[in-house]
């Protein structure tokens, strides 16, 4: 028998699921079990017991939670009834799951490959040691089988950026790196370096110099076989003061042309020394996009101007400052550019940005220009209505600056509790929302779907499910997700829905 708390969850569950609930599900007999997508499919796995004794079992499901493929190992590991779910990852393309050996801190680690081969099982592997780049303040770029790391060492003279790249050594347990090259930034006035492709030929970087003769923002293109500089694309012009922020990008593999898109502040609105930004109360949203061709000459530069909705009571700007991360950049059958957008704003006396809004713009060139679609930056009610909360403490789809994470990368990080799971559109080309949002006080996670409806957008609860259950959920196709949960010690539920 579980605690009432437990039990008062779960009738709780119960009530909601038989409200909610709808397509395809499926029932397993695991226990710290959890879910992924990896290679179109979905993988259910856990622990189960056999025999009196625990076995890792792994279940691949097709879209409709059809049973594929189930693949069991035996582990030596003691039950217990607080266990760590076991957890995943796609690192270097493979499907990487790990189980926890108790309270020693070691994972036993099950590697497979897209044909769902078992190509590696080990043990007492120490967490730490899982990847061993891992460590590094800054984050990694992986391109198969090599990794990117920028690298910082502080000495008198100032701060040292270096680039190395690794590549994954064929070893058991977790990943390991020999190293290949590394590159050495010039060595004064870097303040931000990130890089944002990588191919067997060429290395892109988007690097930050905030003082000196090349004061800027630059596109540095690397050599992949040899760390070799190959060219320095300066963003600015020879007297322009303006900061041009990553946003995004596209490269064009058979022409070897870079398309980047970004915000552009002027000096008024940021300061790139103290990386403060001052743009509260402004009438537009300015972003640029800079086309380089296969030299590293910047052949276009363009400014678009998104305008600010005024408030509805004075028409007067909304004295909000606003932050778009351009998640998705493809390129469409009619030869276009879809640009997928998130819009996060704030206050001037907010330090954090809270998530609003999606949009999706779409650029063709046309002559020496691009055109795009006219667009309006707004915040949709309904999910300031959903994320409206009184507790200063609430982080649900916030990005915040503070002392370990420089303004450049608000425009890639994620939120530490994300609200926006998949935004899609339905037959009418109206945006559909899957949301969620965590619940301290309660101590659950709520599901919830945002569409048009008869007269009006309608925010609807899918699911809200005790945190004990460890929820996840995972969209699929389009307007299509899973929610997997543990409602029992042995028994995980996975559930379809359409939005």
């Amino acid at each position: 028998m579980g605690s009432l708390k437990t039990r008062y969850n779960q009738i709780v569950f119960l009530v909601v699921f038989s409200l909610f609930a709808r397509g395809q599900r499926v029932e397993l007999p695991y226990s710290a079990a959890g879910i992924c997508r990896y290679a179109g499919n979905l993988y259910c796995f856990g622990l189960e017991e056999n025999n009196k004794k625990l076995q890792f079992s792994i279940q691949q499901l097709g879209k409709n939670l059809e049973k594929l493929s189930l693949k069991n190992y035996p582990i030596a590991i003691l039950k217990s009834e607080d266990m760590v779910a076991c957890w995943s990852d796609t690192l270097h393309g493979f499907l990487n799951v790990y189980v926890s050996e108790g309270k020693n801190q070691t994972v036993s680690v099950f590697r497979f490959n897209k044909k769902f081969e078992l190509i590696n099982q080990s043990s007492g592997i120490e967490v730490s040691r899982l990847n061993a780049l891992s460590g590094f303040d800054n984050e990694l770029f992986y391109d198969r089988e090599h990794v990117y790391a920028i690298k910082t060492k502080r000495d008198s003279s100032g701060v040292q950026f270096y680039l190395n790249k690794y590549t994954a050594k064929e070893s058991t347990g977790g990943f390991e790196y020999n190293l290949i090259w590394q590159f050495p930034f010039e060595r004064k006035n870097i303040s931000s370096a990130r890089v944002f492709h990588a191919n067997k030929d060429v290395v892109f970087m988007y690097v930050v110099v905030n003082a000196g003769e090349k004061t800027g923002q630059w596109v540095l293109k690397i050599n992949a076989k040899n760390g070799y500089l190959i060219k320095g694309t300066k963003l600015n012009g020879k007297v322009d003061e303006n900061t041009y922020c990553f946003g995004n990008y596209y490269f064009d593999a058979v022409s070897k042309n870079l398309l980047i898109w970004g915000h552009k502040f002027n000096s008024k609105q940021f300061n790139p020394k103290t990386e403060l930004l001052s743009a509260s109360g402004q009438s537009l949203v300015t972003l640029y996009l800079s086309e380089l061709d296969s030299i590293g000459d910047q052949v276009l530069k363009q400014e678009l101007k998104l305008p600010i909705a005024p408030t509805k009571t004075t028409g007067k700007p909304s004295g909000y400052s606003y932050l778009l991360q351009i998640n998705k950049v493809r390129k469409t059958a009619f030869n276009e550019f879809k640009l997928d957008i998130d819009v996060y704003k704030n206050t001037k006396a907010a330090a954090c940005y809270t998530f609003a809004n999606s949009f999706t713009m779409l650029f063709k060139k046309e002559d020496e220009n691009y055109l795009y679609e006219k667009k309006t930056i707004a915040s949709e009610p309904f999910i300031e209505t959903y994320l409206f909360n009184n507790d200063k403490l609430d982080m649900n789809g916030k990005l915040c600056q503070d002392s370990s994470t420089s303004f450049y990368k608000l425009f890639y990080k994620q939120p530490s509790l994300a609200v926006k799971l998949n935004v899609s559109e339905d037959s009418l080309k109206r945006p559909v929302w899957l949301l969620s949002k965590s619940n301290i006080r309660k101590g659950s996670i709520n599901y919830s779907s945002l569409k048009a409806g008869k007269k009006t957008y309608e925010l609807k609860t899918v699911e809200e499910l005790p945190k004990s259950f460890h929820p996840a959920c995972i969209p699929l196709h389009e307007n299509e997700f899973v929610i997997g949960r543990q409602t029992e010690a042995t028994l995980y539920k996975i559930v379809t829905y359409k939005n």
